[in-house]
């Protein structure tokens, strides 16, 4: 397998090619067929096997199991490109996907990300481009026993242009991976540190993101471990954050925490991943799934804080407000919540929060008809909470950005943190 050469920019949208190899067998019969590896971004990230000589797979089964020279065994389906459907290429039923692991000891793990805006600090670089200097984003990321380097690409500026255009997928970051004491690792070492990252830098953004490029060298700065493809990546479009992205440490601050509660208690492990993913989908979403989805993140998120499930006769409104009251969150149903107060005099805004919740599931009489805009503020009420929760969580003491000022028309939206000293 022959691993081509990475370009110096990364274009938004555009293919890029992995390797060029050959497949050996399909379904238990051998072959040799000549096929390019190539990693699409738009309208979806995903890795394909392209070929001329692909036409007379029609004949077989759609589903497929085939080997590569290098002895990947991987399931794929028969399919045809997006906007080319008189062509036939063989996609990989699971992406990403390990197709060289020689097992052999790493030193360096190197990647790529998708979709990450720019989050500047003190660590950024200055580059000269035809003449003019030009910042780009760079952070540092540690743990007690890693060290995590990711540079925006030379061309992140004008990539991001086109992104916003497009709403397309393109390379926005590379990096890489070490030991902080230079020691080797194995891939079974590494992988849970890709999800963490993976996680942390789709909460950073508000919208799932993925590593890709995935390729780990041995100490003699050989590839003994590659993977192809990525997970889901949401197309480019503002979501909200509630990381702010000018001027600040808060990507390098914060993910030494958050890398201890992605892997604190194996038995706990779960119930945070579901939640974060829960936060995610529902900053994609429209208010109404939104608020579900909301809900059910934060009940698993109050689960961790709290240490203890429900008790007897506590209702998710209370369950919530006891998490919340610990990390020193108020209650109150927040004044820009207008259209939320002119309805009903609630007790908290949790409680506000799952009356709204359970309205889309069994409609009450009580509440009448609520409008959109009460939905629009029951969601991000939600995702304020739980925004507020994980920050908490992580130890912030500065600033972060209010979604809920985005209610308000002229309301400074980067505010401290309520918890701030002094």
């Amino acid at each position: 397998m022959t691993d081509q050469i990475r370009p110096a920019k990364f274009e938004p949208n555009l293919p890029i090619t992995l390797a060029e190899t050959q497949i050996i067998d399909i379904d238990g019969q051998r072959e040799d067929i000549p096929v390019s590896v190539v990693f699409q971004l738009h309208p979806s990230p995903r890795v394909v096997f392209e070929s001329d000589t692909l036409a007379e797979l029609t004949r077989r089964e759609r589903h497929k199991r085939i080997e590569l020279r290098s002895g990947a065994k991987l399931e794929v389906v028969l399919g045809a490109p997006y906007f080319d459907p008189d062509r036939l290429i063989l996609i990989p039923v699971s992406q990403p996907v390990s197709v060289i692991d020689k097992g052999s000891p790493l030193k360096e793990v190197s990647f790529a990300i998708l979709n990450l805006p720019e989050f500047y600090g003190q660590q950024d670089k200055m580059i000269s481009d035809a003449g003019q200097w030009v910042r780009i984003p760079h952070e540092i990321l540690k743990t007690s026993d890693w060290s995590i380097d990711i540079t925006g690409v030379r061309n992140i500026g004008e990539a991001v242009k086109t992104l916003r255009r497009t709403r397309g997928h393109g390379i926005t970051y590379t990096g890489s991976i070490t030991r902080s004491d230079g020691t080797t690792f194995f891939v079974r070492n590494v992988e849970p540190l890709l999800e963490a990252l993976r996680f942390f830098l789709s909460i950073a953004r508000g919208a799932a993101c993925s590593l890709a490029l995935v390729r780990g060298k041995d100490e003699m700065s050989q590839v003994s471990w590659v993977r192809w493809g990525a997970h889901n990546s949401e197309p480019w479009l503002d979501y909200h954050s509630a990381f702010p992205r000018g001027h600040n440490e808060i990507l390098p601050d914060l993910f030494p925490e958050f890398w201890i509660l992605f892997m604190d208690q194996e038995n706990r492990k779960g119930s945070t991943l579901r939640a974060l993913d829960w936060y995610l989908q529902s900053n994609v979403s429209a208010p109404y799934i939104g608020t579900i989805l909301t809900l059910a993140a934060l009940e698993g998120f109050a689960y961790l804080m709290l240490s203890r499930e429900r008790k007897k006769g506590e209702r998710t409104g209370e369950f919530i407000g006891s998490a919340l009251s610990k990390l020193r969150i108020p209650l109150d149903l927040p004044k820009n919540c207008q259209e939320l107060k002119s309805m009903k005099k609630w007790d908290t805004g949790p409680h506000t929060l799952v009356d709204i919740r359970n309205n889309l599931i069994h409609p009450r009489k009580d509440l009448g008809d609520v409008s959109n805009k009460a939905y629009l503020e029951a969601w991000e009420l939600g995702q304020w909470y739980f925004e507020l929760m994980l920050l908490s969580r992580l130890g912030h003491q500065g600033r972060y950005v209010n979604r809920l000022a985005n209610i308000c028309e002229n309301e400074e939206s980067i505010v401290l943190i309520p918890w701030a000293p002094g």
